[in-house]
């Protein structure tokens, strides 16, 4: 497990803008929960992005390097990369997130009718079956109801690395 994770001197220009949406910013999250709360369009999902390898920062860098991120993406159309080994695991890890989240057995193939909040749980289940040191979540109650909203806290709650929740709430 991460004993930390360090923003260090971190700047970044989205392609084309002329202004900075970070410049210099320096941030430490040590194990346990942080939020980054912001209005829509402050640069939150960047953030996330940054931290987790899928946009390259324009200076600085995100230490340390062999942290395991999981991204989870405020969008929930695709399925995550890793569903198909987390539904054919046999440990009791994956065990017990597919029931803490109520996964059903056939959601791979009916993924384009799942809902919303069921999309999101399964995105969460991945994530946490990859056992990452570093968990980045995206919005990840946005219209969702109180069930869905109770188990995905439920399963957050087992995590103890370092999570970083984005919310514009």
């Amino acid at each position: 497990m991460a004993a930390f994770l360090h923003l260090s001197n971190l700047s970044f220009t989205y392609p084309g803008s002329t202004q900075k949406l970070f410049d210099r910013i320096e941030i430490f999250f040590h194990p346990g929960w942080s939020a980054v709360v912001g209005a829509n369009g402050s640069g939150k999902s960047t953030l996330l992005r940054l931290i987790s390898g899928a946009l390259a920062p324009e200076s600085g860098s995100v230490l340390p390097k062999t942290n395991v991120c999981a991204y989870v993406p405020q969008r929930s159309d695709q399925q995550p990369e890793g569903a198909q080994d987390f539904m054919d695991a046999a440990q009791s890890r994956a065990w017990q997130l597919r029931e803490m989240l109520g996964i059903g057995w056939d959601w791979m193939e009916r993924w384009e009718s799942l809902s919303g909040g069921e999309q999101k749980r399964f995105q969460l289940a991945v994530a946490l079956y990859a056992a990452p040191d570093v968990l980045l979540l995206d919005e990840p109650t946005n219209h969702l109801d109180e069930s869905s909203k109770e188990m995905i806290v439920e399963a957050l709650q087992s995590f103890r690395g370092i999570g970083i929740l984005v919310s514009h709430d």
